[in-house]
């Protein structure tokens, strides 16, 4: 199974190289936060399938089921904290001008930081090996 860590690690490198990369600076700091998202989502998916009952659909309508059911399942901050990430990466990976009228820079902390709490408080049911 894929850790999910590896893809927040992998977004924390990325804002690092945009301090250290003026040329690539939005390129990388756009996919800090794309990777953030997935690391988060990933491991609330595993989550909700390992504790919750949540049957993916292998959609794009998988990204909504998923918070609604997090929000069900008294994990609405959990759900939100995606929720804005879901939404800052769409606007990183859509959208030609700064997301929001807000500094890429500042969105790409935040959605560190929402990454992290997801990564943190929602641990999945380990296999049975």
């Amino acid at each position: 199974m894929f850790d999910w860590n590896l893809y927040f690690a992998l977004a924390r490198k990325l804002k690092e190289l945009a301090e250290n990369e003026s040329s690539l600076q939005e390129a990388y700091i756009r996919s800090a936060v794309s990777r953030a998202y997935y690391a988060a989502f990933g491991r609330a998916k595993r989550f909700a399938e390992s504790k919750l009952g949540f049957k993916a659909k292998q959609g794009a309508s998988d990204h909504k089921e998923l918070r609604d059911c997090l929000k069900h399942n008294s994990y609405a901050g959990e759900a939100g904290w995606l929720d804005d990430l879901r939404h800052w990466r769409n606007s990183c990976d859509y959208d030609e001008s700064p997301p929001e009228s807000k500094d890429v820079r500042t969105m790409c902390g935040q959605a560190l930081d929402h990454a992290n709490n997801v990564l943190q408080r929602l641990q999945p049911v380990a296999p049975v090996a």
